[in-house]
C-alpha cells in the first residue's frame, strides 16, 4: 500500500531548531492531487476530495489569500496568506473548503488523501 511521508525541517539562520525535524507517515487508501483555481468572491467552495469520505491529510499552497474552513464550519476560518502552505496531517475531516476574497483568481496546488 502506498504511504505518504512528510518531514518538516525548521532552521533559524540555517541552524536547525531543537525538536526538528518532525515526521508523519500515513497510508491512506485514496489520493487526490490538487491543481485547482478558485475565482474571487464565490464564497466557500469545497477543496476537491471527491474520492474520499474522510480527509486524513491535506497539504496545499495558494498564490492568493484564502479563508479555509474545516468540516463545514465557516464561522471561524483559518487564513492562509498568499504563498502560504496549509498542512494538516493525521486528521479526520469530513470537509475542507476555501473562500477567496483576494480580488484575483487563486491557484491552489497540493495533495489531499484519506479514505
Amino acid at each position: 500500500m502506498p504511504t505518504i511521508r512528510v518531514s518538516v525541517q525548521v532552521t533559524l539562520d540555517d541552524v536547525p531548531l531543537t525538536n526538528f525535524p518532525l515526521f508523519q507517515r500515513s497510508a491512506p487508501s485514496e489520493f487526490q492531487s490538487l491543481a485547482a483555481q478558485q475565482v474571487s468572491g464565490g464564497g466557500f467552495v469545497a477543496i476537491p476530495s471527491s474520492l474520499m469520505t474522510t480527509i486524513q491529510s491535506a497539504i496545499f499552497q495558494t498564490d492568493q489569500q484564502l479563508s479555509v474552513a474545516f468540516n463545514g464550519v465557516v464561522a471561524s476560518p483559518i487564513t492562509v496568506t498568499a504563498g502560504g502552505v496549509l498542512c494538516v496531517l493525521g486528521t479526520s475531516l469530513t470537509a475542507l473548503s476555501a473562500s477567496n476574497s483576494s480580488g484575483s483568481t487563486a491557484n491552489i496546488r497540493g495533495l489531499v488523501a484519506g479514505v
